[in-house]
């Protein structure tokens, strides 16, 4: 038996006032993923695009700010 067939029995098994909400999600998952990242971008280029505003002593206190010992409000 395929999968579309099992998915089939299941789908049947639905009672009908839920399918609207189920004809959705098919819609939804069935659409083509415009989102994703082109597939020569590794995730080492994306993680590359992020940038983080943060006071310049961050990098070495980041305990002391993440527990609260230390605020931004304190730097600016």
């Amino acid at each position: 038996m395929s999968t579309k067939d099992l998915i089939q029995q299941e789908i049947d098994k639905v009672e009908e006032a839920r399918l609207p909400a189920l004809y959705e999600l098919v819609k939804r998952f069935a659409k083509p993923k415009t989102d994703q990242p082109p597939a020569s971008e590794t995730l080492m280029d994306r993680l590359q695009k992020i940038r983080i505003s943060a006071p310049p002593d961050f990098s070495v206190n980041h305990e002391q700010y993440a527990s609260g010992a230390k605020s931004f409000d304190d730097v600016r």
